[in-house]
């Protein structure tokens, strides 16, 4: 048994032990009389408030409150705490994957399989995944198939993280102050101004500055300070109520973070992920800013007119030594702009009836633009360069609706369906310099160009359109358990390669989708249950390569896929004592399949149905999906000690294990592949004071210190966050 096992294994048995007087607490508890039972969770996903113990779907719910409880404060921490999530730090922002299916190897130009929204608007993928998680009402984490009804399309998920609205009803807010190891200081606050009867403000803002985890072996062109945290993120909300039948309300988010660059070592390295080699000026800053107006309207039958309108510019600016050595001679540069649409109209029936409604359009247009001199690998820069300038505008319009009918006072119809239209444009320009002159190296494909000689000049363009739907039908057996069953399809638009050795295009993703499942509560409502089984059926799965020459991520439709799995999630409350556990096993597995990797594709053929004659060509028939872990578990549990004067104390310990899983198609280190992430065992620790309206915590993530690999592709990896520890100060007015 190695050292890091029995540091887990004596881990666990600290937990079992802290846990013991919890447990046998339990029936005390549940024999008392004055006791809370579990407040009721709504989701809003489908632009109306229902209660999640009795709709069907499968998905997470978090407050703003359990979010702060559960010690969630970043992005990284909610795949901890979620069935079937992975949450991918590449640098630079963040992918999500949900039970396999979202984003494997980065992509920018790749459209994403789970969209986050905020407040109903989607952000762009990286860039807006990586905002900071402050003064939050709830998150809610959508899985499989969304987008029947509202929002774009979303073929293995949707994370709604919906943002704190002003109030009219009274001056308040909070602060939170923060400190750690790493030289970690952190603030957050929010206030929330009524200005009038019928017109308020809320305020918010979130800062953090901390030291780099890494210890870096310094080269002559080193400078910077990659892995440093500089974060600086504000929000102004303005609510304007001036009937009961209009609610205007428009928010303005603004976000800096400076990463002071990306640090990774070589993929296939054995070394701690922390001790890296660095020789060139390091950088990485994400910057956005983003509007949203939401406007309700209410007529006097009680059919609510709702249009939702979002605008986002974001920009990356990254430099990073690609080897991770002090004497390296390769280094990239990448920087590109964002800018994003959307606009969605809903008309929504009234709550009462057995008959509701949901009839919309949407449409969105997003601009990423690569500039001149914004991409560029260096051999080391101003020797030999490898440059990419590129402009790609994608459309999408879609109309959808969707009713849900009560058959009786306990069977329930739901039914959807949604028309999308698709269209991809890009146009890139890509050369090979040598000191700053055109060259064409013999180990690319000759430029195809206007001419043959560099620079390639390679336009693109992708359209689709597809309908998709929902049926369900659900069943109160009784007050205590919910049953539910659906099918439902898919869609992923199809896109544009940028790189020359990969077809130009690639194909639209079509899933279909069965699932059942129940939510029953036990203890007299103390104990509340989701559990739902699923089965997914892909064509033209699209799967995302990674050429280290170029630093691309290409992609490919694999012919066929399929998932099916289970997950499982219990929640526990009483006065004093709360307990979450969540589990979820993934059977994922491409069907014929053949592949090779992207750099190795030049000159011959690898079919993705029968293979081909290039010797890297790969059998990938059967084997596992990217980033879908096997198994998948967390728990949580707290106790609140009353000490007097309506004091507490509480302490919460939590668990999460993930097996191991995959970042690239490629499994075979020795034949171009990307080694499998390992198991993750992590364990997070708090202890909270509360007295009066001011909180005490003192909290340690990853207790453990597991230094594992939350990210690579067939150049890097990106090692997950080590332990921290510190303290944070709560107070609410």
């Amino acid at each position: 048994m190695t050292k890091r096992h029995s540091e887990i294994g004596i881990t666990i048995l600290l937990a079992a032990t802290a846990l013991y007087p919890f447990v046998i607490a339990l029936p005390a508890a549940a024999a008392e009389t004055d006791v809370s039972t579990i407040e009721t969770v709504t989701v809003t996903a489908d632009r109306r408030n229902e209660d999640f113990q009795i709709t069907p779907l499968a998905a997470t719910v978090l407050s703003g409150d359990q979010l702060l409880a559960k010690g969630i404060v970043t992005v990284d921490d909610l795949q901890f705490q979620t069935p079937s999530l992975t949450v991918s730090n590449f640098g630079g922002g963040y992918d999500f994957n949900i039970r396999g299916i979202g984003q494997g190897e980065d992509g920018g130009n790749t459209p994403a399989g789970v969209v986050t929204y905020r407040d109903n608007v989607p952000v762009f993928s990286g860039i807006g995944t990586e905002e900071p998680y402050y003064d939050i009402a709830d998150i809610e984490v959508l899985r499989g198939p969304q987008g029947t009804f509202g929002g774009t399309n979303a073929i293995g998920g949707a994370v709604y993280v919906t943002e704190r609205n002003p109030e009219l009803s009274g001056f308040g807010g909070y602060a939170i102050g923060q400190v750690g190891n790493y030289n970690d200081v952190a603030l957050q606050g929010a206030v929330n101004i009524p200005l009038t009867d019928d017109l308020a403000v809320r305020v918010a803002m979130n800062g953090e500055r901390r030291d780099s985890f890494w210890h870096i072996t310094k080269g002559a062109g080193f400078s910077g300070d990659p892995g440093s945290l500089k974060e600086l993120s504000g929000r102004v909300s303005t609510l304007w109520e001036p009937t009961q039948a209009l609610r205007v309300l428009f928010k303005v988010d603004a976000n800096y973070i400076d990463a002071g660059g990306y640090p990774a070592d070589p993929t296939g390295s054995t070394s701690d992920p922390f001790y890296i080699g660095n020789n060139v000026h390091n950088r990485g800053i994400d910057a956005s800013l983003r509007g949203v107006l939401d406007i309700k309207f209410t007529l006097g039958n009680g059919i609510m007119l709702r249009s939702i309108t979002g605008v986002e510019d974001g920009r990356n600016s990254k430099i990073i030594d690609v080897l991770a050595t002090s004497t390296s001679t390769v280094a990239a540069k990448d920087t590109f702009v964002v800018r994003a649409y959307s606009e969605e109209l809903d008309i929504v029936s009234p709550d009462s009836g057995p008959l509701k409604w949901i009839a919309g359009a949407y449409g969105d247009y997003d601009i990423v633009d690569l500039p001149a001199n914004g991409f560029d690998i260096g051999f080391p820069f101003g020797v030999v360069d490898y440059v990419l300038q590129s402009r790609e505008k994608r459309y999408d319009v879609a109309g959808f609706g969707q009713f849900t009918y009560d058959l009786s006072s306990r069977l329930q119809l739901q039914a959807g369906v949604r028309y999308t239209n698709s269209t991809d444009k890009a146009l890139a320009n890509y050369n090979y310099l040598y000191g700053g002159v055109p060259f064409t190296p013999p180990s690319v494909i000759p430029c195809t160009g206007p001419s043959l000689t560099c620079p390639i000049t390679n336009p693109g363009k992708e359209s689709d359109s597809k309908v998709t739907g929902k049926v369900s039908l659900s069943w109160k057996l009784d007050e205590t358990n919910f049953l539910y069953a659906f099918f439902a399809t898919g869609h992923k638009a199809g896109g544009i390669n940028s790189a020359s050795n990969q077809p130009p295009t690639y194909k639209p993703e079509d899933v279909e989708n069965v699932e059942i499942g129940w939510k029953p509560e036990f203890v007299g409502g103390h104990v509340r249950g989701q559990f739902d089984g699923y089965w997914n059926n892909y064509k033209r799965f699209q799967v995302t390569l990674f050429d280290p020459q170029t630093l691309s991520s290409p992609v490919l439709n694999a012919p066929t896929a399929e998932l099916w799995g289970f997950e499982a999630q219990i929640q526990g409350y009483w006065e004093q004592l709360s307990f979450d556990l969540n589990a979820a096993y993934e059977h994922t597995a491409f069907g014929t399949f053949f592949a090779a990797p992207a750099a190795g594709t030049s000159g011959t053929t690898c079919n993705p149905n029968s293979g081909g004659n290039l010797s890297s060509c790969q059998n990938l028939s059967h084997e596992q999906l990217v980033m879908a872990p096997e198994w998948s578990f967390s728990g949580g549990v707290q106790y609140a000690f009353k000490l007097g004067n309506g004091d507490t104390l509480t302490p919460r310990l939590s668990y999460s294990y993930m097996s191991s899983q995959y970042p690239s198609v490629f499994h075979n280190v020795t034949a171009g592949g990307v080694p499998a992430l390992g198991i993750r065992n992590l364990v997070n620790a708090q202890l909270s004071y509360q007295f009066g309206t001011t909180t005490l915590t003192a909290y340690a993530t990853n207790l453990t210190d597991d230094h594992y690999i939350s990210y690579q592709d067939a150049v890097q990896r990106h090692a997950g966050q080590p332990r921290q520890f510190g303290l944070r100060l709560t107070k609410s007015f």
